[in-house]
This record gives C-alpha cells, sequence and structure tokens, in this order.
C-alpha cells in the first residue's frame, strides 16, 4: 500500500513539474514570438506646457472695435486718448476720479485693523481659560452669604486693577463654568474671524473697482472716434472707439484666490495648442463679477481676465491656449525642449504611481515616471522616468507584459 501511495506521488511531482516547466516554456514562447510594437517617445516632445507657474486655459477670439461707453455711476476725470492715435494694449484712454473710493477703501483697511486687534486679544483670553485650573464647587450656605461691606470694597478695587492690568488679575471657575467660558470665547473668536474674512472680501472688491478707474486698449489699434460732447454721452453712445482689426485676444477664468494677483497691465505667456507656438500678450481687462465656480484647489468662485496677444499673424478664431500670468517662456514645460507631454493612454497607473512599458534590450520593462499637470484629461507632463530616445509600448494591450520582445514601429500606427 505504501508503495502504491509512494508510487502516486512521484507520477504527481512528475506532472506537477512537467506542468510547470511546460508553462514557463509557453510563457517564454509567447514573450519571444509575435513583438509588441513600441512607438518612439521623441514624437512627443517640444510639445511641452507650462508647469512651474499657474496655468489657465481659453481659447482665442479676434478683437473687432472697442467701443467705450461712459459709467455715469462715476466721475470722469480725464480723456487721454484723440481721434487718430495709435494705441498698443494697455494704453489709457481715459481715467475716472476715484479719490471717494479710495477713501472708502481707507476707512474699512481701519475696520479690519480692528477686528485684527479684538482677535488677538480674544485669543490671549482663550489662552488664559485654557491654562485655568477650575476650583472645586462650592456648596451650603456659605456659598450664598452676601459679602460685607470691606468685601464689596475690595471687589471694587479688584475690578479696578483687572481694568489697569488689561485682565491680568486670576478668576476662579468651576468646571462647568470654565467649560462653558471656552466654548463662549471660542464662539467669539468664530464670530470675529467669520467678520474678518467678509472685510477681506470686501476689501478685494473695492480696491478691483479702484482698479477700475482707468480704461485702457484691450489691443493694438487705431483710435477712430473722440465725442464727448453732452449730446453723445447722454445718448450713450460709445465716447471713445478703437479700431483693432487683425489683432486677437483670448480670455481665461481666474480664482479669487489668485485675482488679487493679477492687474491691468500684466505681461502673460501664450502657449497654443493648434500652432504650437508660444506668444505675448498682457491683460487688460479683469471682471469685477464671477463668471463660475472651480474646484481646484478648493470651491472658489472665478473671475474673467483678459489677455490681448502681439504677434499672431499664424493665429486663428477659436484655437486653444494654455496661459500663464506674470511667467515667462521659462514657465513652460517644454515649449521646443526635451521636455515630454505624453498622451495620458501611453501611461498606467498603479499604488506605485504613473508607469510606462519601457523598450529596455529589445524587451519591455515596467517603467515609473515622474510626472506633472494633467491637460484636458488627455495629455500628461512627463518630467523624469523616461528620454525623448526611449521607446515605449501601448500599455493597455495584452501582450504588454515585462519581457516581451519589442518591434520598433511608426508613431501613425498607434491612430
Amino acid at each position: 500500500m505504501k508503495r502504491k501511495l509512494l508510487i502516486i506521488a512521484i507520477i504527481l511531482l512528475v506532472v506537477l513539474v512537467g506542468g510547470t516547466i511546460a508553462i514557463k516554456m509557453f510563457r517564454k514562447h509567447k514573450r519571444n514570438s509575435n513583438p509588441i510594437g513600441v512607438y518612439s517617445v521623441s514624437y512627443y516632445t517640444g510639445y511641452g506646457m507650462m508647469d512651474t507657474a499657474e496655468s489657465y486655459s481659453g481659447s482665442v477670439s479676434s478683437n473687432g472695435d472697442q467701443s467705450v461707453v461712459l459709467d455715469n455711476t462715476k466721475t470722469l476725470k480725464e480723456v487721454l486718448a484723440s481721434e487718430g492715435d495709435a494705441v498698443e494694449a494697455g494704453d489709457v484712454l481715459l481715467t475716472y476720479d476715484t479719490y471717494k473710493d479710495s477713501l472708502q477703501l481707507d476707512s474699512m483697511y481701519s475696520q479690519l485693523a480692528v477686528y485684527n486687534t479684538n482677535m488677538t486679544i480674544a485669543k490671549k483670553a482663550l489662552t488664559k481659560l485654557q491654562n485655568t485650573t477650575p476650583v472645586e464647587k462650592q456648596e451650603g450656605p456659605a456659598a450664598e452669604e452676601p459679602a460685607d461691606e470691606a468685601s464689596e470694597n475690595d471687589a471694587a478695587t479688584d475690578d479696578i486693577t483687572d481694568d489697569a492690568t488689561d485682565g491680568d488679575a486670576e478668576e476662579t471657575y468651576t468646571k462647568e463654568e470654565l467649560e462653558l467660558a471656552i466654548k463662549k470665547k471660542n464662539d467669539e473668536i468664530n464670530s470675529i474671524q467669520n467678520s474678518i474674512d467678509n472685510q477681506n472680501l470686501s476689501i478685494r472688491k473695492q480696491e478691483r473697482k479702484i482698479s477700475k478707474g482707468s480704461v485702457v486698449a484691450e489691443a493694438d489699434g487705431v483710435v477712430v472716434k473722440v465725442d464727448m460732447s453732452d449730446e453723445n454721452i447722454a445718448s450713450g453712445f460709445p465716447v471713445i472707439v478703437v479700431s483693432s482689426e487683425g489683432t486677437y485676444s483670448t480670455t481665461v477664468s481666474v480664482g479669487e484666490m489668485d485675482i488679487d494677483s493679477v492687474n491691468i497691465g500684466d505681461e502673460a505667456t501664450v502657449y497654443c495648442y493648434d500652432t504650437g507656438e508660444m506668444y505675448m500678450g498682457k491683460v487688460v481687462s479683469i471682471g469685477t463679477s464671477p463668471n463660475g465656480t472651480t474646484s481646484y484647489p478648493c470651491v472658489q468662485s472665478t473671475y474673467p481676465v483678459k489677455i490681448s496677444l502681439s504677434d499672431v499673424e499664424d493665429m486663428v478664431d477659436e484655437a486653444y491656449v494654455e496661459v500663464t500670468i506674470n511667467g515667462s517662456a521659462e514657465d513652460f514645460e517644454g515649449g521646443g525642449g526635451d521636455d515630454i507631454m505624453l498622451p495620458l493612454y501611453l501611461t498606467k497607473k498603479d499604488n506605485g504611481g504613473y508607469f510606462v512599458m519601457k523598450e529596455v534590450d529589445g524587451r519591455l520593462k515596467k517603467q515609473y515616471i515622474e510626472t506633472g499637470k494633467i491637460y484636458y484629461g488627455a495629455q500628461i507632463v512627463v518630467k523624469s522616468g523616461i528620454t525623448s530616445e526611449d521607446y515605449i509600448a501601448f500599455p493597455y494591450e495584452k501582450e504588454a507584459v515585462e519581457g516581451k520582445v519589442t518591434v520598433h514601429k511608426e508613431n501613425d500606427d498607434l491612430y
């Protein structure tokens, strides 16, 4: 019986080993047969985007005539344009008197200083409460005895001392009283913080209102009309018209957390997806009313910012662009250099991060990559892990496994 069992065990072992060897041989055969196509990474270099500076997406539109209608809610200060003037984007056409608005802004800053002082005092009081040791609650008649005249005088003296020392005198609390006092102080701090936040928001709006004290040319062009007559103003007709035929601009949405750092006249660098070229631009208009919301890096309102482009002879309407404000050409990752932006479908992601299936010595190898921004959910910036000299496979193919033999293919075969 034992001998029979031994024979069966030996047979099973032989079958198992043979099966394992067969599987390994089959897998080796699969890796060595039917080579998988790999594609040149160099095809995707020089298409870089802005990754070191905050960027905003938009589309290009051609400029027509800019018509300036006088704002009747403001007091006109000075007209700086004359018919026939050649103007550049950002040149001031007229200004309004912002003296009253500036006085109001000063008052708002003064109120903000009061809120900040109140916050400092409240936080100091909270810290003192948190460091206070509660006393035992007294019970019985002794706790209810009225204070004698001397005690009342002492208490009055203590009150004066408290005022003179800004509340440095020790106060006693039972555990319940202390918890209540801390809660009230936290509620007070939250209320003050809410006032500070609202005041900062009002200040930002007021500053943007003052920044609208000047009307600038929104594109290069020629002033074809200046009519400041009472009849023209009363009719609501444009007082200044600038012809800007042949010029282009783009409008991007900037979050309220960044809008305060954007000013009329700021330079912008623009990358165009359609032409593959970079252009310079200038901020010519900042909206004062939200035009939408964004969830990056948190939920916030966005404001329209108009940017006039220069030297755009090859530009077309509706071209998609990526814009960085107060940046430079160096803020573009790529733009003709060796930086890489791959189609997202040429990468995969696991717990280790993004990776590609890269050719090494004629076979595939899993290679993790350092990535940057993802644009339009379709393109991903690759900072390191591969170079323009490498070849990679489409990672979602069934045969795209490590060790698979490779063959070079034309990139057009991917599409």
